[in-house]
């Protein structure tokens, strides 16, 4: 989804829907797509629906924990996030944004082991290395 055109996906992805049987993956792009415009109810609802259909896919989860922290519901995102987590343990993408939502509530050294585990899956990772830096630092 390219940012200089999420009204135009907001369409494909509402038209796709009509126009077939719910999917999982397109209404949680759409969840993406509201995220990305700032829509936070319409990407809750959408990823709510999304889970709905696929109960056990973690990336909606993780998705789902991303728009909660957004809105400031920080303990249902820890929450679900954790969920996701247990579901897919090895993706770095979620102890990064555990990280962060660690960080969001001022708790630096759960967010230092966070983006431990992260670069522990994703050792290559210059984003998550240098925010351990960051944390290291302070």
């Amino acid at each position: 989804v390219r940012h200089e055109d999420l009204a135009g996906a907001e369409t494909i992805l509402d038209n796709a829907n009509r126009s077939a049987p719910p999917d999982a993956r397109v209404v949680g792009l759409q969840a993406l797509v509201f995220l990305r415009q700032g829509k936070l109810a319409a990407a809750l609802e959408a990823v709510t629906k999304a889970l709905a259909l696929e109960p056990q896919n973690a990336h909606l989860a993780a998705r789902r924990a991303l728009i909660l922290s957004e809105m400031g519901d920080y303990a249902n995102a820890e929450q679900i996030l954790n969920e996701a987590i247990t579901m897919l343990p090895t993706a770095g993408g979620f102890h990064a944004l555990m990280g962060t939502l660690m960080l969001r509530q001022g708790r630096r050294s759960d967010a230092r082991v966070a983006y431990r585990e992260a670069l522990r899956y994703e050792p290559h990772h210059t984003g998550y290395r240098s925010q351990l830096e960051e944390l290291a630092e302070a």
